[in-house]
Protein backbone atom coordinates (compact mmCIF):
# COMPACT_ATOMS: atom_id res chain seq x y z
CA UNK A 1 0.00 0.00 0.00
CA UNK A 2 1.28 3.58 -1.29
CA UNK A 3 0.82 6.96 -0.88
CA UNK A 4 -1.46 6.71 -4.02
CA UNK A 5 -3.83 4.54 -2.06
CA UNK A 6 -4.80 7.45 -0.15
CA UNK A 7 -6.53 10.52 -0.85
CA UNK A 8 -5.51 14.02 0.36
CA UNK A 9 -7.15 17.08 0.77
CA UNK A 10 -6.69 20.66 0.81
CA UNK A 11 -8.67 23.13 3.25
CA UNK A 12 -8.74 26.74 2.02
CA UNK A 13 -9.96 29.79 3.74
CA UNK A 14 -10.69 33.59 1.69
CA UNK A 15 -11.81 36.85 2.68
CA UNK A 16 -15.28 37.55 0.67
CA UNK A 17 -16.02 41.41 1.52
CA UNK A 18 -17.67 40.88 4.98
CA UNK A 19 -17.55 37.10 4.81
CA UNK A 20 -15.15 34.29 4.77
CA UNK A 21 -15.40 31.87 2.36
CA UNK A 22 -14.12 28.35 2.76
CA UNK A 23 -13.69 24.84 0.51
CA UNK A 24 -12.56 21.98 0.95
CA UNK A 25 -10.61 20.03 -2.83
CA UNK A 26 -8.39 17.39 -3.99
CA UNK A 27 -4.84 18.04 -4.72
CA UNK A 28 -5.51 18.79 -8.48
CA UNK A 29 -7.87 21.72 -7.04
CA UNK A 30 -11.65 20.53 -7.42
CA UNK A 31 -13.61 21.91 -5.07
CA UNK A 32 -15.74 18.87 -2.89
CA UNK A 33 -17.01 20.75 -0.59
CA UNK A 34 -17.40 24.55 0.04
CA UNK A 35 -19.14 27.51 2.45
CA UNK A 36 -19.24 30.66 3.36
CA UNK A 37 -19.44 32.34 7.27
CA UNK A 38 -19.18 35.86 8.73
CA UNK A 39 -16.93 35.20 10.78
CA UNK A 40 -13.58 33.64 10.96
CA UNK A 41 -13.85 31.34 13.64
CA UNK A 42 -17.48 30.18 12.54
CA UNK A 43 -15.99 29.46 8.91
CA UNK A 44 -13.36 27.24 10.38
CA UNK A 45 -15.38 25.41 12.61
CA UNK A 46 -17.85 24.38 9.83
CA UNK A 47 -14.30 23.58 7.55
CA UNK A 48 -13.37 21.27 9.97
CA UNK A 49 -16.46 19.62 10.61
CA UNK A 50 -17.15 19.07 6.92
CA UNK A 51 -13.18 17.70 6.23
CA UNK A 52 -14.34 15.52 9.09
CA UNK A 53 -17.71 14.46 7.59
CA UNK A 54 -15.86 13.93 4.18
CA UNK A 55 -13.16 11.56 6.49
CA UNK A 56 -15.98 9.66 7.91
CA UNK A 57 -17.99 8.70 5.04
Amino acid sequence: MGLDDFSFFELEMRKRSRSWEWSIGSRDRKAIMRGRARKRVVARYEATSALFLLLCG
